[in-house]
């Protein structure tokens, strides 16, 4: 009977141990295919906070995770350096001689004899100046980004490397441009700094060479990786003015100074069904509307406002307050100096947490006919 208890209680074990074993397998997230590649930095993209592109003299790119009342996003902070030019100084012209006078006749009667030292005097070699160190401008943007930098932190989250070097001999360092890297790679993961270093292309290829300072192993990156660092200004802004996809707002105010009137979506989400309607006539057909509104969600921005750029005196020309079907609100402001035809159209959102420069032939057609759309 013992005996027959302890393979019972053997068997048993074995069966929770296998039982487990299964369940922790089932439920454990899918391992990366790697497809050859090599982990050069591990980790999930919640760990990863910050990431940080410099490029010595030329640009620098930091893209942060952060979180506010609405929710997480990413701030980015742009920098470029531009080298000031500096005027050519003219060459200065020999200094005059001063004319001799007329000789004396004693000194017309001496022969003109050349000095003759006993030993040559050795000229001078002039030192050369040291180059000037050059003088750089910067230019600070600030935007906000959304799915191309949550896209750019999943895909460093492992980051990748297509493989691993062999090590390399200082020689073989020089031509790789890690000798002297003028540009580096910076991630915070989990409050931990870690730095890597890029050097230049592959030939043949823009695939990059990047070391880790700390082990001093040396990777080739695949350039598609790093290009959204490498052009932040232009890849990573977020053009949208609002959270919210068109197939789920349930209903939206148009304002001006002069009034509002509110409309609602039929048919949301079905693309053809589609309609808008006022909430006073919703049996009605208005084509002006759903031509004016059809417009309206195609809204987007070309850039965010920097310190360069004049918002005094903007003027609000009308707004859009979006409501989903949950009833959460958003609303986008458009912007304008009045009576300057050359003035900018500008907006601004809870979603776009700043300043934005809008398209301005796009904006004007709106701003023209908002009076028709909200009436008496």
């Amino acid at each position: 009977m013992n005996a027959m208890m302890r393979s019972a209680s053997v068997y048993g074990a074995v069966l929770v141990a296998l039982l487990g074993a299964s369940w922790m397998n089932y439920t454990a997230e899918p391992k990366q295919e790697l497809d050859g590649k090599v982990v050069l930095i591990p980790g999930e993209i919640d760990e990863l906070t910050k990431v940080t592109w410099s490029s010595r003299n030329r640009d620098e790119a930091i893209i942060e995770r952060k979180e506010d009342s609405i929710g997480s996003y990413y701030d980015v902070q742009y920098t470029r350096w531009t080298e000031v030019k500096k005027p050519k100084e003219p060459p200065k012209p020999p200094e005059p001689t001063e004319p001799e006078g007329p000789k004396t006749p004693e000194e017309a009667d001496t022969p003109d004899t050349p000095d003759t030292p006993d030993t040559p005097d050795t000229p001078d070699t002039p030192e050369e100046a040291p180059e000037p160190e050059p003088e750089y401008t910067s230019k600070v943007s600030k935007f906000k980004s959304g799915e191309k930098a949550q896209e750019l932190f999943k895909s460093l989250s492992p980051m990748l490397a297509l493989r691993k070097l062999d090590a390399m001999s200082p020689d073989k360092l020089e031509t790789t441009g890690l000798d002297d890297p003028k540009d580096a790679l910076t991630f915070v993961r989990r409050g931990k700094t870690i730095t890597l270093e890029v050097g230049g292309e592959v030939y043949g290829t823009r695939d990059r060479y990047v070391r880790d300072p700390s082990s001093g192993d040396v990777y080739l990156v695949d350039d598609e990786l790093l290009r959204p660092l490498r052009y932040a200004r232009t890849r990573l802004p977020d053009r949208t003015l609002w959270s919210v996809a068109t197939a789920d707002i349930a209903k939206v105010t148009i304002g001006s100074p002069d009034g509002s009137v509110e409309v609602l979506q039929k048919h949301a989400q079905d693309a053809e069904k589609a309609s808008w309607v006022r909430v006073a006539t919703p049996d009605d057909t208005d084509e002006q509307l759903e031509t004016w509104m059809d417009k309206a969600m195609r809204m987007k921005s070309s850039a965010y406002s920097d310190e360069d750029d004049d918002l005094d005196g903007v003027e609000l020309l009308f707004s859009l307050t979006i409501e989903n079907e949950s009833g959460t609100t958003e609303t986008i402001e458009v912007l304008r100096k009045p009576d300057d035809d050359k003035a900018d159209y500008w907006g601004r959102s809870e979603h776009t947490r700043g300043t934005v420069k809008l398209l301005r032939g796009q904006s004007r057609a709106l701003a023209d006919d908002i009076s028709a759309i909200i009436g008496e």
